[in-house]
């Protein structure tokens, strides 16, 4: 099975096909689902990590020649921060650069098979590991969890 759009951006774990940011890692419950546009411009800016990437290049890439204002881009930024717990006076993920644009300074890695845990029936709160064994499940609703982890 393929998981390559699972991974963990500094201590979450963002699905990058449906944008939920579906587990801290530490407390391991659903958080958040992060919009195609701000998920869009996500994905953009962990292309070019350490970079500077000015407004411009972002309104063309992003918005792709529709007009929108600076606020647009403000509060696409902004859900994002709140979506992965970033702080723009401390940020851990995205760094605004003061009249020029963001900076993403998250740290990435991707899921290994073996942290992968799928959840049984809908109903079910239980799961099993791909490597075995059968774990609780608790702070995740039916409706929204698919998938969690466990560390060993």
């Amino acid at each position: 099975m393929n998981n390559s759009h699972l991974i963990i951006l500094n201590e979450r774990v963002l699905n990058t096909l449906t944008g939920e940011v579906f587990l801290d890692l530490k407390r391991r419950e659903l958080l958040a689902r992060i919009e195609n546009t701000p998920l869009n411009l996500l994905l953009f800016m962990m292309q070019q990590p350490q970079q500077v990437i000015t407004k411009q290049v972002l309104f063309d890439e992003i918005w792709k020649g529709k007009f929108v204002t600076e606020e647009v881009l403000t509060v696409a930024v902004s859900h994002l921060r709140k979506a992965l717990g970033d702080s723009p006076k401390q940020p851990q993920i995205i760094k605004t650069i003061p009249g020029q644009g963001y900076q993403f300074i998250g740290k990435t890695q991707k899921l290994s098979p073996q942290t992968i845990v799928f959840f049984g029936k809908k109903s079910d709160h239980s799961f099993h590991s791909i490597s075995g064994g059968s774990y609780y499940c608790t702070g995740v609703s039916d409706e929204s969890a698919t998938i969690s982890t466990h560390f060993f």
